[in-house]
């Protein structure tokens, strides 16, 4: 009988297959040459995001049409639980991320000027938000309208991250693990983290494959679209979970923006860039692992925690310190500033 279990096992061997087969007859598709923003001095293929995103819309499609719900049913830990009657918001889930992930894919191909990319992000995430019932019952209608903003900036926080090996995709997955913990899944984000896993083990130092704006797209509005069942039932871990790429980002542009740079060009100047300068991807890696492995463990306490207060001291406190750190890293100024 086919379960979840074996649906994840499939997502792994066919994503496996069709990378296998994308580096047998294709492996100069979508070659990425190196530039001022770039942290590698050899060209790869950007396809990664090609590839596990045909993987999991495949994948997902099959499983939504055999009956199973990609968003499912969540509660326990931290809050009551929310359902997805008739499988309505995982169709939308499959749409919104169709349009997310064809608009990164034209990027990659043409360099889409960048409002005609915004107007993509735009659309594909209000079909993510405005088709699922459950969201429109539980959100304020202006309230939605900031999470459909902060959806698209969510988006292009993945775009600025995506700039050193296997970042951007082991965040991902460690946010979709932290969720699962907590208590808020789905099989949507379960097919997900495996097909990233298995992309991970050609992005990993040395990366030998790119995952381009269709993988940094979809992967932020499917975990942005995840961070928001989080915070239908706890809206302080929203924003504990994705804390390094959201601080790291937020403060680089504030600051760019501060100092009279353009926020729109492309730059090394985010935190994470100077950490890869200086000490290499592993060493980077590490330092967000920790962080990550930090935020989990308190994520956990929180869910123990029966006070909303000393819940948002503590997230609070997380964001001043990743600020302070982020800072004396260097986001946000040019290596000879400091």
């Amino acid at each position: 009988m086919l379960n979840s279990d074996l649906i994840l096992l499939g997502a792994a061997g066919f994503t496996a297959a069709l990378y296998r087969l994308f580096f047998k007859y294709f492996p100069a598709v979508l070659l990425d040459h190196p530039n001022q923003r770039s942290s590698h001095s050899v060209s790869r293929s950007r396809a990664g995001g090609l590839i596990f995103g045909i993987a999991w819309l495949a994948i997902a499609s099959f499983s939504l049409t055999a009956g199973f719900s990609l968003t499912g049913e969540y509660s326990g830990r931290i809050g009551p639980g929310i359902s997805d009657a008739g499988n309505v918001g995982s169709w939308w889930l499959l749409v919104g991320a169709g349009i997310i992930w064809l608009n990164g894919l034209l990027d990659d191909f043409l360099q889409v000027p960048a409002k005609y990319r915004i107007i993509g992000q735009a659309l594909g995430v209000a079909a993510g938000i405005l088709g699922p019932e459950e969201f429109r019952q539980a959100l304020h209608p202006f309230l939605l309208f900031l999470v459909w903003i902060g959806l698209v900036y969510f988006i292009n926080v993945f775009n600025f991250m995506d700039g050193t090996d296997g970042l951007a995709g082991s965040q991902s997955v460690f946010i979709i693990l932290a969720a699962f913990l907590i208590g808020v899944s789905g099989l949507a984000f379960q097919i997900l983290a495996v097909t990233v896993a298995v992309f991970l083990f050609w992005n990993l130092p040395r990366a030998r494959l790119f995952m381009g704006d269709s993988g940094s797209n979809l992967l932020g509005y499917v975990v942005g679209i995840l961070l928001l069942q989080v915070f239908l039932v706890s809206p302080p871990l929203a924003f504990l979970l994705p804390l390094p790429f959201t601080v790291d980002t937020t403060l680089t542009l504030v600051i760019r923006i501060y100092r009279g740079q353009k926020f729109y060009e492309a730059h090394r100047e985010h935190a994470y860039q100077h950490l890869a300068m200086r000490y290499g991807h592993f060493v980077l890696l590490g330092i967000f692992g920790t962080l990550n492995l930090a935020l989990l463990v308190l994520a956990l306490w929180l869910t123990r925690s029966e006070s909303l207060y000393l819940t948002v001291t503590l997230v609070f406190l997380c964001h001043m310190a990743a600020i302070w750190f982020f800072y004396t890293v260097g986001a946000g100024r040019p290596k000879a500033d400091f």
